[in-house]
């Protein structure tokens, strides 16, 4: 059962326009982390069969952090932050979870930063493989037969 004080928290944070743009961008960080991740298996697949078995691990691991998050949230809504929140894919959702009051700007921007240099991480390594990939089939594929 939900506490009784959670709805009408939410529905106070909702009008004030910074906490909608903090929300908009963790969205987008968020999106951009799962999205990295996703393009990063991509690469690894040979085929649609193999990119859909490589994905299933990752959306287990979404549908856990998304239960745990949820958890925190109906512990307590102004509860200190857990040590959870440093853990990158908990980040995202434990940012929403939590009121932007209990953190300074400071320590939102570092935890924005964070989240934005792994989603870059994981885009860079996904472009590598992509690459690597591309180098390979060059090597034993068809240029390889016309030799």
């Amino acid at each position: 059962m939900p506490k009784a004080g959670l709805a009408p928290s939410i529905i106070a944070e909702v009008t004030r326009p910074t906490l909608l743009a903090r929300a908009a961008v963790i969205y987008a960080l968020a999106y951009a982390f799962y999205g990295s991740i996703t393009v990063a298996l991509g690469a690894l697949a040979r085929d649609t069969a193999s990119a859909q078995n490589l994905a299933r691990p990752m959306f287990i691991l979404l549908m856990v952090v998304f239960f745990i998050a949820l958890a925190l949230a109906l512990e307590s809504a102004s509860a200190s932050p857990s040590w959870l929140l440093y853990v990158p894919p908990l980040t995202p959702f434990l940012l929403l979870v939590y009121p932007a009051s209990i953190f300074s700007w400071s320590t939102q921007l570092g935890l924005f930063a964070f989240m934005a240099a792994l989603s870059f991480l994981l885009a860079r390594i996904a472009v590598n493989l992509v690459s690597l990939r591309e180098a390979r089939a060059g090597l034993f594929g068809a240029d390889a037969a016309s030799r």
